[in-house]
């Protein structure tokens, strides 16, 4: 098992605020970590590169001996870190003032994958044939959906569908979502950044990873999200 990514700066806009790193190929434990920045094309880019970097600087520990919700735990306080790192130099900087990141990361250790949640970036569990999301976006669009005040498909195009409630970096402490999947062989772990979910259903992100090597797969991923429009970043990594 091994993870791979790819970022597109889109079709529209002038800088990638998207941010990502993977675990070294052939290291365990496998891991990835995806950000969506916001705050104008400085502030984005930084506190999604910076989210990032702390979230993978978090990742060299050893997780030996651990127990699930401890693990879940300790992915609330590197997530909790980058945080802190970013909401001290809005503080700081009066121009990045307001920025903040999406994060979206998994960690598989054996045969469990650990999902740790901030945003809309989203995480896919892709096995035998079925597609299931792992996360439940952070957004304006999602609560109206929660209550039944719009489906699902009118959620896609509804005009507040960017506005998210919840981000690294904005306040000085976040709530993170975690939660554990276990995992069976051939099984596909997408990571991705709204840039993409947006423009493809789950039945085509099905279909692409499970039939394309990794490589392969976000390449495909990312060219469909441009063909059809591609007026976001756009980023995919996927653990298989």
């Amino acid at each position: 098992m091994k993870a791979y990514g790819l970022t597109d700066i889109g079709k529209i806009r002038e800088s990638n605020q998207d941010s990502f790193a993977v675990s070294v190929d052939g290291a365990l434990p496998v891991w990835a970590v995806v950000c969506d920045g916001m705050g104008g094309a400085n502030g984005g880019y930084y506190a999604s590169s910076t989210a990032v970097g702390v979230f993978s600087h978090g990742m060299d520990i050893s997780f030996d001996g651990l127990k699930p919700k401890q693990i879940e735990n300790l992915l609330c306080e590197i997530v909790s870190s980058a945080n802190d790192a970013v909401f001290k130099t809005a503080c700081e900087q009066q121009e990045l003032e307001g920025m903040g990141t999406t994060l979206v990361a998994a960690l598989v250790l054996g045969d469990s994958a650990y999902i740790a949640h901030v945003g809309d970036s989203r995480a896919y569990l892709i096995e035998g044939g079925k597609i299931t999301r792992l996360t439940v976006d952070h957004s304006v669009v999602q609560q109206l959906v929660d209550i039944g005040q719009i489906t699902e498909e009118e959620a896609k195009v509804h005009p507040e569908k960017n506005m998210i409630t919840r981000a690294v970096g904005v306040k000085e402490s976040v709530e993170t979502d975690t939660s554990s999947v276990k995992m069976r062989k051939n099984s596909a772990i997408l990571l991705c950044t709204d840039g993409l979910s947006n423009y493809l259903d789950e039945a085509e992100m099905l279909e692409i990873v499970e039939n394309e090597m990794h490589e392969e797969a976000a390449e495909r991923l990312i060219s469909i999200a441009l063909e059809r429009g591609g007026s976001d970043n756009i980023t995919a990594v996927i653990i298989k």
